[in-house]
């Protein structure tokens, strides 16, 4: 019986040596589990920071986005209006320049131009308004009287009023070009600005 005792003596403390090399290893994996998981909570807590980053200039970037597009809406409410306006002064010059070629005094500027013979009325209208009235070719009053009262005395008075009507047109048109030309330069400094 002693040597029954003596075996399950050493069994037990065989089975003891396997429970706590098993309560050994236990503990050491859940250390390893737990080390796990803090690392796995550390890295999740990461990601999520980045997430949040990216969420931020994910808003940060749409709201750069809206105010993009509200400049851009309101450069095209500016450019149709522009638009407006010149398609506008197109049509006041169209009307300017059909007075201006109702009354331009072509055979005056035709004895003042001889080099023009072979161009059109209308062609000798246009030339003294690009060229002509840059050259000093005058087409004053007193010119044009002196002029007329020589071949055609009768005709003066409604001549001098048409070219009255006519330097008003042609400075109306000028002052409006120059508003047109201003806000194109504007338009063009705020989109280069942009």
């Amino acid at each position: 019986m002693t040597a029954d005792l003596s075996s399950h003596a050493d069994l037990i403390t065989q089975l003891r040596s396997r429970v706590e090399a098993m309560a050994a290893s236990a503990v050491q994996e859940r250390d390893g589990l737990r080390a796990e998981r803090d690392q796995v909570v550390q890295e999740r807590d990461g990601l999520r920071a980045e997430r949040d980053q990216v969420v931020q200039e994910r808003d940060g970037l749409r709201a750069e986005r809206d105010q993009v597009l509200q400049e851009r809406d309101g450069l095209r409410a500016e450019r149709d209006q522009v638009v407006q306006e010149r398609d506008g002064l197109k049509a006041e010059r169209d009307r300017v320049m059909k007075a201006f070629l109702h009354v331009f005094p072509y055979g005056f500027y035709a004895e003042v131009r001889p080099d023009l013979s072979d161009r059109t009325n209308e062609e000798r209208a246009i030339h003294f308004v690009c060229h002509g009235i840059n050259e000093g070719v005058s087409l004053e009053y007193s010119r044009l009287c002196a002029s007329l009262a020589a071949s055609h005395d009768d005709e003066c008075k409604p001549l001098v009023a048409r070219l009255n009507e006519l330097e008003a047109l042609v400075s109306q048109y000028s002052a409006r070009l120059s508003v047109v030309q201003d806000l194109f330069v504007r338009l063009s400094m705020e989109k280069r600005g942009s």
